[in-house]
């Protein structure tokens, strides 16, 4: 559910955002004559910014610094006429300025960026349709492969792959209501013991089932009601596969392989 919710996303979404006003604060002080140096000087927080976005504390400390320094540069040859009191406030409230804003904004990023990678790691919820997500499929296939190890019992994963075409010609809203609608309809078909995961690799779907204690026979029960009403609910048959664990090891790897190669693309690095 998390996976719009990166910090790469927000963090480009706060850049945007700051270059814009830090942009148009400088235009303002410019049509008002401000002198350029103060308007350079705001524009300086940029580098601040960004440091303290991808680098965290010790990029924002850094650009901070940096910027600090090259004010005190540009107001230089001002102190040297005028004397250092004359304008000792206006250059410790800039340097003030740009260390408080680098060194807190980015103990800040750090601790945002922290909990967005521990909510997107426990994140066991498909965002288009409300099912499990490719995570919640591969813990479940873990924790049954251990109990079937362990206690002699055995388990089955039904897969349904359908192309995205029924969805392909509507507009975005229409797209994420049918999605959840979709998801809310199969979840409410089956056992409760019954995880349903949902994955998409390109312009295809999957859709997952772990059936604990459930051989063979139910299994293929099971997709036969899985793919009718899959096909019912988008009017395209799904193609159908079971395994049966412990029996079918080799598939049943094949399929983790898979999922394991979609839950790596929708929980990219951030």
């Amino acid at each position: 559910m998390l996976s719009a919710l990166t910090y790469k996303k927000a963090r480009g979404l706060v850049l945007s955002v700051g270059l814009l006003l830090m942009g148009l604060v400088a235009i303002t002080m410019l049509l008002r004559g401000v002198d350029p140096v103060e308007v350079t000087a705001t524009l300086m927080f940029a580098p601040v910014l960004a440091g303290m976005l991808f680098l965290g504390l010790r990029g924002g400390s850094a650009a901070a610094a940096l910027a600090a320094g090259l004010y005190l540069a540009m107001r230089w040859p001002a102190m040297r006429v005028v004397g250092f009191s004359a304008i000792s406030g206006l250059v410790f409230s800039r340097i003030v300025g740009y260390l408080a804003f680098g060194v807190v904004g980015g103990w800040a990023a750090d601790r945002v960026r922290q909990g967005l990678d521990k909510l997107v790691l426990y994140d066991e919820i498909d965002d288009e349709t409300g099912l499990g997500n490719t995570r919640s499929f591969l813990s479940a296939i873990d924790l049954e492969k251990s109990r079937s190890d362990r206690y002699e019992k055995f388990f089955s994963v039904a897969i349904a792959r359908f192309s995205d075409a029924p969805w392909e010609e509507d507009t975005p809203r229409k797209r994420r209501a049918a999605l959840r609608g979709f998801g809310s309809h199969l979840a409410g078909s089956v056992r409760t013991s019954d995880l349903l995961a949902h994955g998409r690799t390109g312009t295809s779907h999957l859709v997952a089932a772990v059936l604990p204690e459930t051989g063979a026979a139910g299994a293929g029960i099971f997709a036969d009601n899985l793919s009718s009403a899959i096909e019912e609910m988008i009017g395209m048959k799904p193609e159908v596969a079971t395994v049966v664990y412990p029996g079918d090891e080799e598939r049943l790897a094949d399929m983790i392989q898979a999922f394991n190669r979609i839950d790596a693309a929708s929980h990219p690095t951030v």
